[in-house]
């Protein structure tokens, strides 16, 4: 059952990679083979770590560790550097939105508020 989930897992951070690479780069790659395959993963990596994106680094570095089970060489020089941020907490950030009242702006904005849709 945790192999199991495990995959799962792995299959769900592929497919995240896989549209960052769409939408940034216009790049489209196979995510069952970016699963199943080592050296295909590790060429995608280092072509995902060459872009020099934040948010596409920390869902690499995500799937490197449960493909791999650890980061590789080249990262560790930049982890020594930015020690404060372990592997657990550098993938737990929310993807919605939040509702609450920004620092810069003094206008609270209501969820519930019906600003436009598709016509």
């Amino acid at each position: 059952m945790a192999d199991t989930l495990h995959s799962t897992e792995k299959v769900s951070v592929a497919a995240l990679i896989s549209v960052i690479l769409r939408r940034k780069i216009s790049r489209t790659i196979d995510i069952k083979w970016l699963v199943e395959n080592e050296a295909y993963a590790k060429n995608i990596i280092a072509l995902s770590r060459d872009q020099g994106l934040n948010d596409l680094n920390e869902y690499v570095d995500h799937f490197e560790i449960l493909m791999f089970g650890k980061l590789s060489t080249s990262l560790a020089t930049v982890e020594n550097s930015n020690a404060t941020k372990n592997e657990s907490t550098a993938f737990k950030k929310t993807q919605t939105p939040s509702f609450e009242e920004d620092e810069e702006s003094s206008e609270v904005i209501d969820p519930h508020k019906y600003v436009g849709g598709i016509r």
